[in-house]
């Protein structure tokens, strides 16, 4: 089925609509122009469009705490992705990024790393945009410091830090200091690990 222009349009007229909503705080009417975004989108054929649509939709919901709605959102995005396209790459990165954040604060930590670790992977053969990538590496050492392997946790933090580095310096220094702050737990961390092994 051919995409029409128009109806294209209008699915990116409400995705346009929806993140003004999202800027503004009016996140229940951003949700409303999400979903109809991604679904007109759905209907005409339109791809990118809904994958797009949904991958907002998703990242709303988790903020939410609505972390079932937010898993199937994000499916459904991952779902509509068809080709390796440059946008199409980096949205279906950026959705499981999105995927392990909702798998991260349930807990789910097996299932975080799992698609964490493929926006790592898929940074491998393509470099991805640097606040994509580094937010994988960011919640990696966040995984791993739970877990006392701040070796391990200090090297994505590291890592986060050269990608923020890349962005402008507005968002390198915002990005930065977030990042930086969990480095400090980390080293207080490894104070605590060590004195228990000293005394």
């Amino acid at each position: 089925m051919k995409t029409s222009n128009y109806q294209r349009g209008l699915a990116d007229t409400e995705y346009l609509l929806a993140q003004y909503y999202k800027r503004t705080q009016k996140i229940d009417s951003a949700l409303v122009y999400f979903e109809s975004s991604a679904k007109r989108a759905e209907q005409e054929n339109y791809n990118i469009g809904a994958a797009i649509a949904y991958n907002g939709l998703c990242r709303n919901l988790y903020l939410l705490a609505k972390y079932e709605d937010a898993e199937s959102a994000c499916k459904k995005a991952l779902e509509n992705i068809k080709s390796e396209s440059d946008i199409e790459y980096m949205t279906k990165a950026d959705t499981y990024t999105a995927l392990g954040t909702i798998y991260s604060r349930q807990d789910l930590i097996e299932k975080a790393q799992e698609n964490f670790l493929k926006v790592d992977s898929m940074h491998f053969l393509r470099p991805l945009r640097p606040d994509v990538i580094a937010a994988a590496y960011q919640n990696l050492g966040g995984i791993h410091l739970k877990f006392d392997d701040v070796t391990l946790a200090e090297s994505y933090y590291k890592k986060a830090n050269d990608q923020f580095k890349k962005l402008p310096v507005a968002a390198a220094e915002f990005y930065m200091s977030s990042n930086n702050v969990e480095l400090g737990k980390l080293f207080l961390q490894r104070e605590s690990l060590i004195r228990q092994i000293v005394y």
